[in-house]
């Protein structure tokens, strides 16, 4: 199955919103988590300064890849401007 130029723009769009609102809104995330999942499943999971740290480095990750589908998307209209 092939996928068009378009919807690699739609989701990279997607994910550097997502990104910028992981990095941007960590606190948030984090308490959202902490309210998410019981007691007993939040103590074998990251917590702290450790789950702040994901949060963000999966947010800048994200950004990074929606980046990267947006110059594809681009360098495919530059090579195909009938897309």
């Amino acid at each position: 199955m092939q996928s068009s130029p378009l919807d690699k723009a739609i989701l990279g769009g997607f994910f550097i919103i997502v990104g910028l609102v992981m990095t941007i809104l960590h606190r948030q995330v984090q308490e959202f988590h902490e309210d998410v999942f019981p007691w007993f499943l939040r103590r074998f999971l990251p917590h702290g300064v450790l789950l702040t740290r994901i949060i963000i480095l999966f947010g800048v990750l994200s950004v990074l890849g929606g980046i990267a589908l947006l110059l594809v998307f681009i360098v495919q209209q530059e090579n195909d401007p009938l897309l």
